[in-house]
């Protein structure tokens, strides 16, 4: 019989996981949204609640992409079910 603490560290291990992997597919989601030019461009360097953080290697793709923002957040929500509602984009 396992004892508390082992189920509890256990569980936990379980939700972190989870949680990875759903970070993974909203990255893969992204990358499948915003195409090719893109994609070798930016990534994704933070997801915290609503809001997903983007690098981008330049300012001519950061220009790029705020101009499509409004696209991309509404694709996002779409394919997240909910999940990332903004975008933030820095270099």
């Amino acid at each position: 019989m396992k004892r508390i603490g082992e189920i509890i560290r256990d569980l936990k291990i379980g939700i972190e996981k989870k949680d990875f992997a759903r970070n993974d597919d909203i990255e893969s989601i992204w990358f499948r949204i915003i195409g090719d030019e893109l994609k070798g461009h930016c990534y994704v360097s933070k997801i915290h609640k609503d809001t997903m953080v983007v690098k981008v290697d330049s300012s001519i793709y950061l220009s790029e992409l705020n101009f499509r923002k409004d696209k991309l957040v509404d694709a996002m929500k779409r394919e997240t079910g909910g999940r990332i509602r903004k975008i933030i984009f820095t270099i």
